[in-house]
Parts: structure tokens; C-alpha cells; sequence
């Protein structure tokens, strides 16, 4: 929850496309794009979640947003700006999966249902809040506080998960590379008693 007060609306990519000159058909491509790169690279992070452990790449994530989040306030060219977009939807992809996955994670077997609920309404909060307090820094202060100022605490949450929430790789059994099978099916298949099956092989 504490990185979703970090992150505001991408409908501000769009506010910042026009003033950057971008035309009324050419903004909604970057929406668009932004959602496809979103999309598709869902299952690398899940893919490193797995593997690293969900803290780990929800933390990579995080960073990876910080940065481009940053820069993108630094824009100051369409192509630039379409080019960090791009790298910024990879952030999520990175992030989305493990999120789930870590809640999932920290909550007790029986209080997954209500631990989701409780998830998804504080992340509708702080959403609501970041994006607001953007918009008011953006009027204030301008466009780079407002981008940098996201991007600076979304790497202080991602410094208060590494310190606080131990990291837990996936618990899935190792597959046998010769078979496709994991460890555990292999073993059940095992004969119990060796003696069995060379009395059987007679």
C-alpha cells in the first residue's frame, strides 16, 4: 500500500503528451501502448517472482519505476516520452503479479478472501489520494516535483519492504529435467521395496 501513494494516475502520461505537442490521435496511442507493454510482460514478473521470491521483485519493480517514473517528468520530447512510457509499463508488468502473490503469502490460509478485500480497498484509497496530491503538486510546483517527488517514494517503499517483509520464494517442488515431472510425483511412482520389482522383472 505504501508504494501506491507513489503512484498516481496515468492519465497524467496523457496531460503531459499534449503540453509535449502530441495530437489528439496520437495521445490515446500512448495509453494503449502503455497497457499492451503492461500486458505482456505480466509473465516475466511473474516469471522472476517465482524464482527470486515475491519481496525481491516486487522491490526490483519498484525501483524500476522510480526511475522512469522520474525521468518521465524529465521529458521533454515525444519520442523520449514514448520511450519511458514504455520502459514504466514494464515496471508494472514486473510488479503486478508478486503484489498478489505476496498478500497471498502473508495471509493466513482462511483469511485470504477477507486479506484481498482489505488489499484491493486500501490500494482504491491510496490511489485516490496519490493522484490527487500529484495533481495538486503538479498546479503548485510544476511537472518535475510532481513526477520526482512520486519517484523519490516509491524507492523509500521499496527500501521499507526490503527492511521489513522477509522474502519467500515459490515453495513449488524441483521438475526433473529428463521427464517434466517434479520430485514428489517422481517419488511416489518409486516401488517401495527394491526387492519388489526384481522379482517382478523375472
Amino acid at each position: 500500500m505504501l508504494f501506491t501513494f507513489a503512484n498516481a494516475t496515468d492519465a497524467f502520461l496523457i496531460v503531459l503528451a499534449t503540453r509535449l505537442g502530441a495530437s489528439p490521435a496520437l495521445a490515446p496511442l500512448l495509453w494503449l501502448g502503455l497497457h499492451v507493454i503492461k500486458a505482456s510482460t505480466a509473465t516475466i514478473g511473474g516469471t522472476l517472482a517465482d524464482r527470486f521470491g515475491r519481496r525481491n521483485a516486487l522491490a526490483l519493480g519498484w525501483l524500476v519505476y522510480a526511475v522512469t517514473w522520474g525521468a518521465i517528468g524529465l521529458a521533454v520530447t515525444l519520442p523520449a516520452l514514448f520511450l519511458l512510457v514504455g520502459a514504466y509499463g514494464v515496471s508494472h508488468g514486473l510488479v503486478e503479479g508478486a503484489e498478489r502473490a505476496l498478500v497471498a503469502d502473508l495471509a493466513a490460509g482462511t483469511a485470504r478472501g477477507r486479506a484481498f478485500g482489505a488489499y484491493n480497498m486500501a490500494i482504491g484509497f491510496a490511489a485516490m489520494v496519490a493522484s490527487v496530491a500529484f495533481g495538486a503538486i503538479w498546479d503548485a510546483f510544476g511537472t518535475v516535483p510532481a513526477f520526482l517527488g512520486s519517484a523519490s517514494f516509491a524507492v523509500v517503499a521499496a527500501v521499507v519492504l526490503l527492511v521489513l517483509v522477509p522474502n519467500k520464494p515459490s515453495e513449488a517442488p524441483p521438475v526433473d529435467g529428463g521427464t517434466g515431472q517434479s520430485g514428489d510425483a517422481m517419488a511416489a511412482r518409486e516401488p517401495a521395496d527394491p526387492s519388489s520389482h526384481v522379482a517382478r522383472s523375472r
